[in-house]
């Protein structure tokens, strides 16, 4: 199974270099490795031209947002699977290993844990939700640890251009309606780090799209803004207490899919 991932990057140079490590751990014969640079001004080019034994194809222009880079990504993808790993975020240790040693022949989309991570706080694993019908309230998957069949994306379709923050969970929401057959595997197949865009722009952006999202696919209004609040509460809230010495044990109500890891 040949499996393409991209990686979308806009002044890139302090996190580039341990993505690009991540992916090359992975000693997988049948990768495509794509790098979808804005026209980045710092050195992110030059991490990228020195790891060519690595990086398969890339290119640098002008884009019009994430979406955009993502679908140029997907268009220019030839393997069977489609992983996006951010250049702030890493492949986790075996992770193409687990997808072609399990993943069914009929599956679409294929999603495990994530690892979320900074410099300065501990990490914690994040399951994803136990009901993909979640997906019309929130974002019940996470997007680095999925990986879609390139055949899905020419049947779907790709990211919507006119979603900032949210354009991911728009798309597996819209694969799932559609019918796409989801599959979990219960191993961690990517790093996040905190603190990317859809988290620094929550309130502003992302909690907003979010609503119109669930409007979109035939939640009420009122159930939608209903839901849009009691994220918006519960990220204010977990915000404020992250510094607190019993935070730990209060993340375990905000976050209840989160385990906390001492690695």
């Amino acid at each position: 199974m040949k499996i393409s991932i991209i990686t979308i990057t806009y002044n890139s140079e302090k996190t580039l270099e341990d993505t690009i490590k991540s992916i090359a751990a992975q000693r997988y014969k049948e990768l495509e490795y794509l790098i979808i640079d804005g026209g980045s001004t710092d050195q992110t080019l030059e991490i990228v031209k020195r790891n060519t034994a690595v990086v398969t194809h890339w290119i640098s222009e002008p884009d019009r947002g994430i979406s955009d880079a993502f679908n140029k990504g997907i268009r220019m993808a030839t393997g069977d699977v489609i992983g996006i790993i951010n250049s702030d975020d890493l492949l986790a240790e075996n992770a193409l290993r687990n997808i072609t040693e399990n993943m069914s022949s009929d599956t679409e989309v294929f999603y495990g844990n994530a690892i979320y991570f900074s410099e300065n706080q501990q990490k914690f694993r994040v399951k994803p939700h136990d009901n993909i019908d979640d997906l019309r309230k929130c974002m019940a998957l996470v997007h680095p640890a999925t990986f879609v069949r390139k055949s899905a994306y020419e049947k779907y379709g790709d990211f919507d251009l006119s979603y900032t923050c949210i354009m991911d969970r728009e798309l597996l929401l819209r694969m799932y309606l559609g019918g796409a057959k989801f599959q979990f595997f219960d191993a961690d197949l990517a790093w996040m780090r905190l603190d990317g865009v859809s988290m620094k722009n929550y309130l502003s952006t992302t909690i907003p799209e979010g609503i119109s999202v669930s409007i979109k696919y035939g939640m009420s209004p009122v159930k939608a803004r209903l839901y849009g609040f009691k994220n918006a509460t519960r990220f204010r809230a977990a915000r404020f207490i992250r510094k607190l010495p019993f935070a730990k044990t209060v993340r375990k109500y905000f976050h209840a899919k989160t385990t906390e890891l001492n690695i």
